[in-house]
C-alpha cells in the first residue's frame, strides 16, 4: 500500500500544500465565474458559465472526493484543449483584439499578449494536472487504500 508523504501533511491528514493550491485555483475560478454570471444577470443577459463548478470542485478536492478529482481532471483537459485552440487562433490573427471585462469593453490588446496569457494559463493547467496525477496525491483519493477500522 502506498502511503501519503509525511512532509506535506500534518498529523490530522490535511491536504498537501500543492493540492490546497490546486483547490484554491478552482475556487478562485469559480468565484470569478459566478461574478460574471451575476454581472450578466444584472445587465439583463443570461450567461451559462461552467466555471462555477470550481466552487464545488475545490472543496471536493480538499475532502479527497474521487468524483470531484475526476471532474477536476476533465475540466483541466477541456481547458488545455481550449487554450491550445485559442492560442492557434491568436497565432493566425494579426489584428488587435478587443478586451472585455464582464461584457464591458476595456480596450485593445495585441495577439502576442493574448498568446502570452494563453501560455500562462496553459502552464497553470498542466501544473494542476501534474499535481492531481502524482502518485502521492492520487492515493489520497483512492478509497480502497484507506485503512478504515
Amino acid at each position: 500500500m502506498i502511503q501519503p508523504p509525511d512532509e506535506d501533511t500534518d498529523a490530522r491528514g490535511a491536504a498537501p500544500t500543492a493540492l490546497k493550491l490546486v483547490a484554491a485555483v478552482f475556487i478562485l475560478g469559480g468565484v470569478l465565474a459566478a461574478l460574471e454570471v451575476l454581472v450578466a444577470l444584472v445587465a439583463g443577459r443570461l450567461s451559462l458559465n461552467f466555471g462555477v463548478l470550481g466552487l464545488f470542485i475545490g472543496p471536493g478536492l480538499l475532502r479527497f472526493s474521487p468524483g470531484w478529482r475526476l471532474c477536476a481532471l476533465v475540466c483541466i483537459w477541456i481547458g488545455i484543449v481550449g487554450l491550445l485552440l485559442a492560442g492557434a487562433c491568436f497565432l493566425g490573427n494579426p489584428d488587435r483584439l478587443t478586451v472585455t471585462i464582464f461584457f464591458i469593453p476595456a480596450g485593445q490588446a495585441s495577439p502576442a499578449l493574448a498568446l502570452g496569457m494563453c501560455a500562462f494559463c496553459l502552464l497553470i493547467a498542466v501544473w494542476q494536472y501534474r499535481v492531481l496525477t502524482r502518485p502521492d496525491i492520487r492515493v489520497l483519493f483512492d478509497a480502497k487504500s484507506l485503512d478504515v477500522h
